[in-house]
């Protein structure tokens, strides 16, 4: 929210190429990255992240449409590729799969892969359903 925030105020930015912070993945990490992590708390950061994007939308009253739609494309990936597909669909939860692939549906419907994605689903859904 601060670099849109500051975006928006026209402070000026500056990008520094340097690595500044390391990431482990260990047996205790509860990132999406790793594959043991608690689906709970998993959901329960990315839902966190999602929060934070909707947040900003309310904070900065003069967003551009196309920023809004920025916004709400990136709300939109998090519901579906973040929690639908990575955690519920990939761990084997597929009612919870198509809840968050069509709650990603509300905030962007332009996003032609989630489609696609969705029928893919449903069929491999369907077809082991049936044996």
């Amino acid at each position: 929210m601060f670099i849109t925030a500051a975006i928006k105020k026209e402070f000026q930015l500056a990008y520094v190429n340097k690595v500044t912070v390391r990431y482990y993945i260990h047996d205790s990490n509860i990132s999406d990255t790793h594959p043991t992590a608690d689906i709970t708390e998993r959901v329960s950061k990315n839902l966190q992240l999602i929060e934070s994007y909707i947040d900003t939308a309310k904070a900065i009253t003069n967003l551009t449409r196309k920023e809004r739609s920025i916004l709400n494309e990136k709300i939109a990936d998090e519901l579906f590729w973040g929690i639908g597909y990575s955690i519920f669909w990939n761990k084997g939860f597929k009612e919870e799969a198509f809840t968050y692939f069509f709650k990603a549906l509300r905030y962007y419907k332009q996003n032609l892969s989630y489609y696609k994605t969705i029928f893919v689903c449903a069929v491999k859904w369907l077809l082991r359903i049936k044996k």
